[in-house]
């Protein structure tokens, strides 16, 4: 598709339909990478404190937590003091989702739910302008990866397995101008199929998970395949992007890769810029690190400054990563993170020898949440070639209906060979690192 239709004709009067002025918002961000040091705080600040304001005022959960910890908005005259707050957790999240929310879902009010990378997933809302600074600060961050809203994008991402979710998400790939190439089964005749129909489709630039580019990219390795020349560039997202795959991927397409850092409950958190650093999406968002328990990196902690349907002030993402305050030589004082870490998936190996990208066990779980509910958090853990542990933390019963559904929805992406076994714990443990592996191989 025309870059021009899709920018002009479908994209623009799509989101302004839903009431996301996204224009506006992209010209004040192509200005706003650029202030200095003492104006982004300034901004956020005054921002801060207007998300404090109306949370007390409109959410029963703020209201009551911070009386209760005697908070004063009026002592509020710092980002500093930001740490005098209380940090929201995804399990606080999760069960006081109705006293957070400050308003109801309806026609402009968009639900979102999580993937659950840190083994939880989590379902909120997020207002209209909060949509339109997300993605107008998405849209920014990709033009220094030399990407405009319209460009062609071959998209290496999960296919949702639920029917009714499955057509929004072509009709938002048809809007967005982007081709979905499935990251859960990746064989020979299947890259085959995908190398095909990218020569056809000529996309400006490929997105997706690092690992599922990484294999795509090997693939051409093997066959002596190339890209087609309208190629720019690569942007990975959702996993952690080690110099090893970076290095993989750029010398077998031959073009620049970006990092990109998000979340689905904030959007982006950070991009990388053509000087090679992660700048933080301090537009939209502050975003700490919580050293309280290591020495150089911590969690990351991030406020939604705009969320005012649900307002996430020092939410804990669960990855880890250090902060740098450095100038960068590209020239935006945009705030840096460093050595984030997090979100190490395992490939699940079927009994025929199939490689699968784990994200497909997310799927799995979103589409059983919205049909039975009563999963708090899951995890998956391959201990021999035709045999995987399902760990769950349950709220309510389990039944052999949900178990035959997730079951069933496995060996159908897997191999009918392969064998379930289910194990109820109070909770799923961490790993040494303080995360919580939503897929684990021990193959």
């Amino acid at each position: 598709m025309n870059t021009i239709i899709s920018k002009y004709l479908l994209y623009y009067p799509a989101t302004l339909f839903q009431g996301e002025r996204v224009l506006k918002y992209l010209d004040d961000y192509k200005k706003f990478q650029y202030f200095s040091r003492e104006a982004i705080d300034e901004y956020q600040l005054f921002h801060f404190k207007k998300l404090l304001k109306h949370a007390v005022n409109n959410s029963p959960y703020y209201a009551k937590t911070f009386k209760d910890m005697n908070v004063d908005l009026e002592d509020i005259n710092s980002l500093e003091q930001i740490k005098l707050l209380p940090m929201l957790t995804k399990e606080l999240l999760v069960n006081h989702r109705s006293e957070i929310e400050t308003v109801k879902k309806n026609l402009f009010i968009a639900e979102k739910t999580t993937g659950g990378s840190t083994g939880q997933a989590v379902t909120l809302l997020k207002n209209p302008d909060a949509l339109a600074r997300e993605r107008a600060v998405t849209a920014r961050s990709y033009e220094w990866a030399g990407v405009g809203i319209g460009d062609s994008q071959a998209r290496f991402w999960g296919m949702p397995l639920n029917q009714s979710v499955r057509i929004k998400s072509k009709v938002i790939d048809f809007i967005a101008n982007r081709r979905r190439y499935s990251a859960f089964a990746v064989d020979f005749s299947t890259l085959q199929s995908y190398l095909d129909d990218i020569i056809k489709f000529k996309p400006k630039y490929i997105y997706g998970y690092a690992s599922s580019i990484r294999d795509f990219s090997l693939f051409l390795n093997d066959i002596g395949g190339k890209l087609p020349s309208s190629v720019k560039s690569v942007i990975t997202t959702a996993e952690v992007l080690t110099q090893e795959i970076r290095e993989v991927i750029e010398s077998s397409l031959r073009v620049r890769v970006f990092n990109e850092y998000g979340c689905g409950e904030v959007g982006s958190v950070a991009h990388e810029c053509d000087a090679g650093s992660l700048h933080v999406m301090e537009d939209n968002l502050i975003v700490e690190i919580n050293t309280d328990h290591y020495d150089d990196s911590g969690e990351i902690i991030v406020t939604d400054l705009f969320n005012y349907a649900t307002p996430l002030i020092r939410y804990q993402l669960g990855d880890y990563a250090s902060l740098k305050k450095d100038e960068c030589s590209c020239g935006r004082a945009l705030t840096t993170l460093d050595n984030v870490h997090g979100r190490a998936y395992d490939c699940i190996i079927s009994p025929d020898g199939k490689v699968f990208h784990p994200e497909f066990i997310m799927y799995i779980f979103e589409d059983v949440k919205e049909k039975f509910g009563g999963i708090k958090q899951f995890q998956v853990i391959q201990k021999q070639s035709d045999l995987l542990l399902v760990k769950l933390v349950l709220s309510k019963v389990f039944t052999a209906e949900t178990e035959k559904l997730i079951t069933a929805q496995v060996l159908g992406k897997l191999h009918h060979s392969m064998k379930l076994t289910y194990e109820f714990v109070d909770c799923i443990s961490r790993e040494s690192s303080g995360k919580i592996r939503l897929v684990k191989s021990e193959l």
